[in-house]
């Protein structure tokens, strides 16, 4: 799983830290709801059919900061998140595998995990939901 906190501070929008009020809290859930749509766009282009796998949600914590956490939706998406080791699957019918042929065991080189694409996905996102707010994303967030 992963997490992406957004602190907003809310003195470069006119106001003390101390005082934050709804239009402040309104503007902060504002860009983490652009980053959370966003991102899921940003990730269903990057892993495409994987993305179904996966759940983007967006949580407050109570005034200044709003967590984005991308995990996994099915055990398919924790595998597809980590990577799997090589390993052996069995099957209790026979598997296709290449040019047509079938096998009952097949031995799985492993799969690399899709952090590092999450992370990239992760980075151009921030961008992009600062710039879909018009400017605001770079006031509210440091």
């Amino acid at each position: 799983m992963i997490k992406v906190k957004i602190s907003g501070d809310i003195s470069r929008v006119g106001q003390k830290v101390d005082e934050i009020d709804a239009r402040s809290q309104a503007l902060l859930l504002q860009y983490a709801l652009a980053m959370k749509t966003i991102l899921a766009k940003n990730l269903e282009s990057k892993l495409g059919s994987k993305f179904k796998h996966l759940a983007v949600t967006v949580s407050g914590t109570g005034g200044r900061t709003i967590t984005v956490t991308i995990g996994p939706k099915d055990q398919v998406g924790g595998y597809l998140m980590s990577g799997t080791k090589p390993h052996i699957i069995r099957s209790t019918k026979p598997m296709p595998i290449a040019d047509g042929q079938f096998r009952y065991v097949v031995h799985h080189p492993g799969t690399e995990g899709l952090m590092n694409d999450i992370q990239m996905a992760i980075l151009a996102t921030e961008a992009e939901a600062k710039t879909a707010l018009g400017g605001i994303g770079n006031r509210l967030v440091a």
